[in-house]
């Protein structure tokens, strides 16, 4: 007798090229970018200030093998208050893993200085396209999704360890959180424009 293994339709979860094999037919942009690091923060300082953050500050950092910045912002409520946010943004991993020469003077310094550029290069293309959608698509907040939340992980994180998920369900009978759709789906009616 075997066992039955029932097939799963997950989608498994697409892994992140290295920089050295990152192009732009696979969606990457800036490989080749010539701004400097510090005129790229500037650009994002800017970026942010449009959809209404105010940033206080980069912070260099690494995320496990991927080296990084953690975008410090805030936004102001209409009641004046500040509440905090930050955007975490991990390069691209290099195929050599000696990522921290802080000179740049080996090839694996200039390959990490690109790496973390082509990062925040990517970083102004996409708040770049938040504020475009911010102008489309009305009471969208794009910065929303990186205000610190309890723990100090950002709204973003909650949502993906799962507790947000489970605390915006509403219980069922045996208190677990579960979906469930009450009413009837209704089609929408097609009208002339003229």
């Amino acid at each position: 007798m075997f066992d039955f293994t029932k097939e799963r339709n997950e989608k498994e979860p697409e892994q992140v090229p290295y920089y050295e094999e990152a192009t732009a037919v696979n969606g990457w942009q800036g490989q080749a970018t010539g701004k400097a690091i510090e005129t790229l923060k500037s650009e994002i300082m800017a970026h942010i200030g449009k959809l209404g953050g105010l940033v206080s500050g980069f912070e260099k950092g690494s995320f496990g093998t991927r080296a990084g910045f953690r975008i410090h912002y805030v936004i102001e409520t209409p009641e004046g208050k500040h509440v905090p946010g930050y955007i975490d943004v991990a390069a691209l991993p290099l195929k050599q893993h000696q990522y921290f020469d802080r000179r740049n003077r080996t090839p694996e310094g200039v390959l990490l200085d690109r790496s973390l550029r082509m990062a925040l290069y990517n970083v102004t293309v996409c708040l770049g396209s938040l504020w475009k959608l911010q102008r489309l698509s009305p009471g969208f907040a794009p910065l929303m999704p990186f205000m610190v939340g309890q723990g100090g992980m950002n709204l973003t994180q909650m949502w993906s360890s799962g507790s947000v998920m489970k605390a915006l369900m509403p219980p069922d009978e045996e208190g677990e959180n579960k979906f469930k759709h009450e009413g009837e789906i209704l089609e929408a009616e097609t009208r002339d424009a003229n």
